[in-house]
């Protein structure tokens, strides 16, 4: 089970904090093109089939699913955390026709609340752990570590899309 220092912790907080603004400065002038050029690979494991667009929207769906998964650890006692199919949900039309300012104003939502309810919690709530069935025991501390390296781990993505 993942437990960070406070000052990992506060690190990890402040990049969860920043990144929709680091994710904008990226991809706010880009043009339709650039949006459906192909990402590589998040890992070798994976085919990497993902144009930029859909890795945005994919940032959205899969913070909010950490949000909620945190939620739930925080006000209930050891819930079980429900899986999701992210390449299927990629391959929804709101995900490869809708416009990604909408996951931009999800994505700076949920990035404010998700700060703020950093700061309301309790040093014993960070260990506070919900039972993901693949997994086992995910505590606070592993999604705010998650999160803090997954979006910016698809802004490189990105990066290097634009590279290529």
């Amino acid at each position: 089970m993942t437990t960070l220092t406070t000052a990992q912790r506060q690190d990890c907080i402040t990049k969860i904090k920043n990144f929709p603004s680091d994710l904008e400065r990226i991809i706010l002038n880009l043009t339709i093109d650039q949006l459906h050029l192909a990402c590589p690979p998040e890992h070798p494991t994976l085919d990497g089939d993902w144009n930029i667009a859909q890795t945005i929207h994919h940032l959205a769906d899969s913070h909010i699913h950490a949000y909620t998964r945190m939620k739930l650890i925080l006000t209930e006692d050891r819930p079980t955390l429900k899986t999701w199919e992210q390449e299927a949900w990629a391959e929804l039309d709101d995900a490869k026709q809708t416009d990604v300012t909408a996951s931009l104003s999800i994505l700076r939502g949920l990035h404010t609340r998700w700060s703020t309810l950093f700061t309301q919690l309790n040093p014993d709530d960070f260990a506070r752990v919900g039972i993901h069935p693949e997994m086992g025991e995910l505590s606070i501390d592993h999604f705010i570590e998650t999160y803090a390296r997954h979006g910016h781990g698809h802004i490189q993505q990105i990066q290097i899309a634009l590279a290529i």
